[in-house]
């Protein structure tokens, strides 16, 4: 159970960093068309999910072996 908890912490975690940097960028870059900001939120947005996605496989995989 402290597994999990952990696990959901660190999701969390993430995700406020990842769509926080994603807003920190899209926002101004959107205001100002420019478009290198916008694309390095893109990145940034593709990122966090990636990171999320690894991260629940291995839980995944963890909860399945034990």
């Amino acid at each position: 159970m402290t597994l999990s908890i952990a696990v959901f912490l660190l999701k969390l975690a993430i995700v406020i960093l990842g769509f926080g940097l994603t807003a920190y960028y899209f926002i101004p870059g959107v205001i100002k068309k420019d478009y290198p900001k916008i694309k390095r939120a893109g990145i940034i947005f593709i990122t966090t999910w990636l990171f999320i996605l690894v991260i629940m496989i291995i839980e995944f995989t963890v909860i399945k072996t034990s």
